[in-house]
């Protein structure tokens, strides 16, 4: 993560509205601007979509970039993010449209709620339902793990995660 650069985390239900726009909510602005371009919109794991900054997307690009010739799951890795990913604009409202392909993925509607969850360095929006009975699991895991919810330094620092430690 780039020096200054907040990690974005927590969730919440918002909604999209009958232009397929979504305002981005003020927890989340920190990492966007305003202006044309400065969003990119990519359909993403699991049937949600991401909204990251241009900034921070274009970094993932060139690191896909850098390895497509490593193999074919790396060149489709890299197809995939290319060509489900939109340019998009953030107008003074802080709204963002959402294309329609990219919301079909997603199972998102207009005039409808989105569950808009903080992901580190992006922001992604799933269909609540959906995204509920996911979390529902990750929680159920986590009322019988005993397992630290964080990793430990000597696991970061040998590169090993315990199973189980990733949110």
């Amino acid at each position: 993560m780039p020096a200054g650069r907040e990690w974005l985390h927590g969730a919440g239900v918002y909604r999209i509205d009958g232009k397929a726009r979504l305002m981005i909510p003020a927890s989340y602005r920190g990492p966007f601007s305003i202006g044309k371009n400065t969003a990119v919109v990519s359909r993403h794991n699991l049937g949600c979509l991401a909204i990251w900054p241009h900034d921070v997307f274009q970094a993932r690009l060139a690191a896909a970039y850098a390895v497509q010739d490593d193999g074919p799951e790396e060149f489709e890795r890299a197809q995939r993010l290319i060509w489900n990913s939109d340019p998009a604009d953030i107008d003074p409202q802080w709204r963002v449209t959402l294309p329609a392909e990219s919301r079909a993925y997603a199972r998102l509607e207009t005039e409808s709620p989105v569950r808009v969850v903080g992901a580190f360095e992006h922001i992604e929006l799933w269909e609540p339902g959906y995204w509920d009975e996911r979390n529902n699991r990750h929680l159920d895991k986590m009322m019988t793990s005993n397992e630290p919810l964080f990793p430990s330094r000597k696991a970061l620092a040998t590169g090993g995660l315990p199973s189980g430690g990733a949110a």
